[in-house]
């Protein structure tokens, strides 16, 4: 009989760990692409590159929006 209680926990850890690789892996993209102009807290430089930390555009919703900027780049103004 399958335990369900140990289901759960391995199920969690492996979701926890899963979601730990994503972030890992995200911050080594985001160092690698966008902290040079973003800042390395997402803080923007003036005249560079905008505020991405709290910023409405990055938080809204839309499948991939930032990953499709990183591989394809972004021209014009973002509204």
């Amino acid at each position: 009989d399958e335990n369900p209680g140990i289901i759960r926990f391995f199920w969690i850890t492996y979701a926890n760990a899963t979601l730990a690789a994503v972030k890992r892996d995200g911050m080594i993209a985001y160092n690698a692409v966008c902290a040079l102009c973003h800042g390395e807290d997402g803080a923007g430089k003036a005249g560079v590159a905008p505020l991405l930390a709290g910023s409405d555009w990055v938080n809204a919703d839309g499948p991939n929006r930032l990953l499709r900027i990183v591989r394809h780049g972004l021209k014009g103004t973002v509204k």
